[in-house]
C-alpha cells in the first residue's frame, strides 16, 4: 500500500491484555453503577443487597468484557490505501500483531457530521475527525483510489463482449 495513516488512538506495541484491561474501565463503571445503585436503594429500603449483588454484578462484568471486546474489534485505527486498493487495521488487531486484511475496493466516501464514512465492500468504518489529524488528506486520497476504482469498473463494462 502506498499510504499508512495512524489514528491517535494508535496502540503501538502495547500488550493486548494491557490494551483489555485499560478499555475496560470505562464500561465496567457504566455497568456497574446501576448494580451499586440498586444495591444501595434495596440496603437502604432495609432489604438485604448481597443476594442481588451476587447475581447481578457478574452480570454487569460480563457485558462491560462484551461491550470492550466488540468496541476493540471494530474501531478502525490504521488505514492503508493503495491505487485503488484500502485495508484498514482494529486496535485488537495492531495489539495482537495481526497483519492488515486483504485490500478492498474502496466504494463510497461521504462525510456525515465529523466523521468520514467508507464504504469498503459490505461494511462502513467510520473515521472521526477528532481521532484522525489529517483526515482532509486521507478524504482527497481516498476519493481518487474510489474514482480510479470506478474508472476501472466503467471501461470493463464498455469493454464487448466475445461471444
Amino acid at each position: 500500500m502506498d499510504h499508512v495513516f495512524r489514528s491517535t488512538r494508535y496502540v503501538g506495541d502495547q500488550p493486548p491484555a494491557v490494551l483489555f484491561g485499560q478499555a475496560l474501565g470505562v464500561p465496567v463503571g457504566i455497568c456497574a453503577l446501576p448494580v451499586m445503585i440498586a444495591a444501595l436503594v434495596t440496603m437502604l429500603q432495609g432489604g438485604r443487597p448481597l443476594p442481588f449483588l451476587l447475581v447481578w454484578f457478574p452480570v454487569s462484568l460480563a457485558v462491560a468484557w462484551f461491550w470492550t471486546a466488540s468496541r476493540l474489534r471494530t474501531e478502525v485505527v490504521e488505514l492503508s490505501l493503495g491505487s485503488t486498493l484500502v485495508s484498514f487495521r482494529t486496535r485488537w488487531e495492531v495489539a495482537t500483531q495481526r497483519p492488515s486484511r486483504p485490500g478492498s475496493a474502496l466504494l463510497d466516501v461521504r462525510k456525515s457530521g465529523h466523521d468520514l464514512l467508507l464504504t469498503i465492500g459490505h461494511e462502513t468504518i467510520a473515521l472521526p475527525r477528532l481521532r484522525w489529524t489529517d483526515l482532509d488528506r486521507i478524504e482527497g486520497l481516498c476519493r481518487a483510489a474510489r474514482d480510479r476504482h470506478l474508472d476501472r469498473v466503467r471501461r470493463n463494462l464498455e469493454q464487448p463482449s466475445r461471444s
